[in-house]
């Protein structure tokens, strides 16, 4: 199927396709990228008095957890680039409604 463009979508699709971004942004962030930034805040400094790991932190560890957020960031950049675009074109729509 091809896609159509922003501009070519009905002010009333640009406006659906912005809500379902803007959710999917935030169960994203609610759900994997704040999580994996709280688990490696956990890693390296106790939270709230919570007793440290008697473990050694390894580098390995935090560099891992590290990566699995700049991933996670990766995604949320890709949402959020998409919802702009598309919240760019309504502004255009209604800008033009509206002139």
């Amino acid at each position: 199927m091809v896609e159509r463009s922003i501009q070519s979508l009905t002010l009333r699709e640009q406006l659906v396709e912005a809500q379902r971004l803007t959710r999917e942004l935030s169960e994203h962030l609610d759900q994997a990228f704040i999580p994996k930034c709280l688990e490696l805040t956990r890693l390296v400094r106790p939270i709230n008095g919570e007793p440290p790991d008697v473990r050694a932190l390894e580098d390995v560890t935090v560099r891992t957890q590290a990566a699995r957020i700049l991933e996670t960031e990766t995604f949320t950049e890709k949402v959020f680039a998409e919802l702009l675009e598309y919240c760019k074109a309504i502004e255009s729509g209604v800008n033009k409604i509206a002139t």
